[in-house]
Parts: structure tokens; sequence; C-alpha cells
């Protein structure tokens, strides 16, 4: 019989699922309770070592937890199943949070079918990468989305019974996406545009990015960032070395600005984090009626979100007209609730 080490790893994996699949179904106190086992084990996935030894244990690891995520949902799933089965548009956005409370509440199975739907495509992100970062990236991703799914079925499923609840995000998630938003922001400040197609002109852009870039990479907030961000980040600062290294041509020097102005952009995709979108929300309603005192602290909270928002924080830095300040704010902040 030959060795697990002589199997093909998608061998493996299929085997897995098999003999769990065919064991006794557990029953839903079980399931759940494995479904908060999980949870619990899949946090070590969050900031894989960048050894490559350590990160093939984790990519074993990751897929190991994904499929027992699978086997354990897909039980829940059957349980759940009545005739009135779900509409497929009903779960698109189940993990969403466009709000911090939902008008209509989710069933279990159609969850579970969010969830299975988002496990198997980061099996498959799993299975596809093949470069360091991508399966550094690819790790990190699985736990997260892990995470969210079986954190979104256990709220509804584990009510009334023992399993104990899993928190939305601790304060200091919360903390660590609001600092890493800031140093987004700062990033995108830092960039220019070339004044002109002149080698000149593009160098001194080049040379702001690769700044910006810099600052932020060396920034104590960097190890927060996620490694796909961190991978991007990277690959942007040396190709910007490289070119100003390089021939210094201005169609290829403006294509390295292109992308990374388009890169910074996308950073802003760090608003739609189900922990910030729950403190934004938050934020906004209360601050219209909040004290003097506090109406500042929870504005400077919001840097990041928008950058009209941005500019008027910036301007009552530099002392302007607080009252006038304030009623753009409050025009502000009902433009974006």
């Amino acid at each position: 019989m030959p060795s697990s080490a002589s199997i093909p790893r998608a061998e493996l994996s299929a085997s897995r699922v098999s003999s769990a699949s065919s064991l006794p179904p557990p029953s839903r106190g079980s399931a759940l309770g494995a479904l908060r086992s999980l949870t619990d084990e899949s946090s070590d996935l969050g900031q894989p070592t960048l050894d490559t030894a350590d990160l093939d244990a984790l990519m074993d690891r990751a897929r190991d937890l994904l499929e027992r995520g699978v086997v354990v949902l897909s039980e829940l799933q059957r349980q759940d199943t009545r005739d009135d089965d779900l509409d497929i548009e009903t779960v698109d956005d189940l993990f969403s949070d466009n709000e911090p409370a939902r008008s209509s509440r989710p069933r279990v199975s159609d969850l579970c079918f969010a969830g299975l739907m988002e496990i198997k495509g980061s099996l498959r992100e799993l299975g596809d990468a093949r470069e360091h970062d991508t399966r550094h990236a690819a790790i990190e991703s699985a736990g997260r989305k892990l995470r969210r799914a079986l954190r979104a079925v256990l709220s509804i499923a584990a009510e009334g019974t023992s399993i104990p609840p899993l928190p939305a995000a601790t304060n200091e998630e919360v903390e660590s996406a609001l600092a890493v938003r800031r140093i987004y922001a700062t990033f995108r400040r830092g960039l220019r545009r070339a004044d002109g197609n002149t080698p000149e002109s593009v160098l001194r852009a080049v040379q702001y990015a690769a700044g910006a870039i810099a600052a932020l990479v060396g920034s104590p907030e960097y190890a927060s960032l996620r490694a796909s961000d961190r991978a991007m980040l990277r690959g942007l600062r040396d190709r910007a070395f490289a070119w100003a290294r390089g021939s210094r041509g201005v169609a290829e020097g403006l294509s390295v600005l292109e992308d990374i102005h388009t890169s910074a952009n996308l950073l802003r995709g760090i608003n739609q984090r189900q922990e910030l979108r729950v403190h934004d929300w938050d934020a906004l309603a209360r601050l219209p009626s909040a004290p003097t005192n506090e109406k500042l602290i929870l504005l400077m909270r919001l840097e990041g979100l928008d950058d009209g928002l941005d500019q008027l924080i910036e301007r009552m830095r530099t002392g302007e007209n607080v009252d006038e300040l304030w009623r753009l704010v409050a025009r502000r902040i009902g433009d974006l609730r």
C-alpha cells in the first residue's frame, strides 16, 4: 500500500473529504460545536510566516480546515433544507454586511450555501497558488473567508444552544483596520502625477511614489496589511526602483505611475471590510448629535473613508473657521449616510 507521501495531494484531499463524508451524520449540536472549534483552529492562518517550510505546512493545514468546513456546512445545510428551498439571489450578499443590521433574517441553509461557495473558492485558490506570495495570500484569505462563513452560520444556528457566541470583531481588529486605512490614505496623498511628458517630470513623480511606498512599507502598521496588499506594494516599489535605475523611458515610467495610482485606489477596498462597515455606520450615526469634544474624535476615526471628508479633516488641523467646517462636515456626512 503506498505511503501518503507518494499519493498526489489532490487524491489525498479527495480521500480526506470522502472519509469524513462516510462517517455517520453528526447531530446538529455536534456539528455546531465542530464549526466553533474550526473557527478557533483557523486563527493561526491570519499571519503565516514567510519561511517556506512553514508555508508548506500551513498550506496543508488550511486545506484540511477548509475541507472539514465543507463537510460540516454540507450536513447543516442538509438538516435545514426544506421544500421551499433557497432562491440563489438571496445568498448573493449574505456576507457583505452593507449595514450592521439586516432587514430580513437569513436561513441557516442559505448561509451554509453561501459559506460553501466561499470555502470551495478558497480551496481552488489554494490549489492554483504556485508562487510564494500567492500561496501566502491564499492561506491568509482562506482563514479569513472560513471564519467569516462560520461566524455567519453560527450567529443564527447557535441561538438557544450552549455553543458560545463569536464576536463580530474584536476591538483590536477594528483599531488595526483603522490604522491601516489611515496609512493607505496617507499613501494616496503622497502620490503625484507627472506635470509633463519629459524624463525629468516623470522621474520626480516616480520618486514621490517610491517615497510614499517606502514610508508605508516602513510603517509599524505594515505588518497588519493583508498579504496580497503587501505583495502588491513590494512589486510596485521594485518596479519604480528598477525604472529609476534603468533607461528611464517616459512611456514606461508613465505606465509604472499609472499602475501605482490605480493600486492606491484599489486599496480603498479596505472600507468594505465587515469590521469597518460596522464601525463607520455607528460613527456616522453618532456624529451629528455627539458632544463637541467627542465630535472631533469620531471624525478623526473616519479618516480614509472619503476624500471629501479627509479634506475637511485636514482643513480643521490647519485652524480654519471651525463652525463653517462643521457645517460642511454635516453636509458631507449626510451624503455618506
